[in-house]
Parts: C-alpha cells; sequence; structure tokens
C-alpha cells in the first residue's frame, strides 16, 4: 500500500526534487509534439528518466502510436499518453484529477489496475491522490 508522509515536509521536498506526477482531467499533451516526445519533454523537465518511454507506451497499450501526434489520436489515447508521461519520470507523488473520465470502462479498470501497483510497489514511500471535487 501507498505510504504518504506528512504533506508540510515530503510535498514540499519532492516538488523541489520534480518529483511530481500530474495527471489532469483533461489530457495535457503537446499538440506538436509525438506521444513518445512527450514523455520525453516531461522526463526533461523534471530532469530524471524514470522509464523508457516505448515500454511505458506500450504498458498504456499504445505500442504502434509512439510517433503519431495528439491529432491522430483518440480522446481515451491521449489521455493514456498523459498518464505515461506523468509517471514514465517514476515520481514520489502522483497527482490524479479524474484521470479515467476519457477511457471506457474496460480501459479504465486496465489503466487503473497499472496505476496502482506501479505507485505501490516501485517505491514503498509513493503515494497516488486522486481529488474529488465535494
Amino acid at each position: 500500500m501507498a505510504r504518504c508522509a506528512s504533506a508540510s515536509s515530503s510535498a514540499a521536498e519532492a516538488r523541489r526534487q520534480r518529483l511530481l506526477g500530474l495527471v489532469s482531467q483533461r489530457p495535457a499533451v503537446l499538440p506538436w509534439k509525438r506521444a513518445i516526445d512527450d514523455v520525453r519533454f516531461t522526463q526533461k523537465i523534471a530532469g530524471r528518466v524514470g522509464f523508457d518511454p516505448a515500454k511505458v507506451l506500450r504498458e498504456f497499450g499504445l505500442e504502434g502510436h509512439e510517433h503519431k501526434r495528439a491529432r491522430q489520436l483518440s480522446g481515451g489515447m491521449l489521455q493514456r499518453v498523459n498518464i505515461a508521461s506523468a509517471m514514465a519520470h517514476d515520481p514520489s507523488v502522483l497527482l490524479m484529477d479524474e484521470p479515467f473520465a476519457a477511457l471506457d470502462e474496460m480501459k479504465r479498470e486496465e489503466i487503473g489496475g497499472m496505476v496502482r501497483p506501479r505507485a505501490g510497489a516501485a517505491a514503498q514511500d509513493r503515494a497516488v491522490r486522486h481529488p474529488s471535487h465535494r
């Protein structure tokens, strides 16, 4: 199970070290970049390679689509690129705002099942947050 330390120290430290991953409700992909370049760009900004971009995209069901641009991908595929980008640098904290809304039920369960183990098993001090609007 993922563990979350005190918000004041761990969140600030994660932010300083660029160890945050963010998945927005709407895909935050760069339209002029190919899917694989979007993942690499996130890694460049974070200053951490983490996982192989092609492998991450393959794990999210995007094999064969790595070199496509946003306009060539469906909404669900764009959201999977968005999630892959957020996870590719192996962040300690993954913030997610309704990340599976654009996915069909089968993909939602599949991707949700992939996010949980990676977030909990890859590092014991990892936190995954799904904010809700109340």
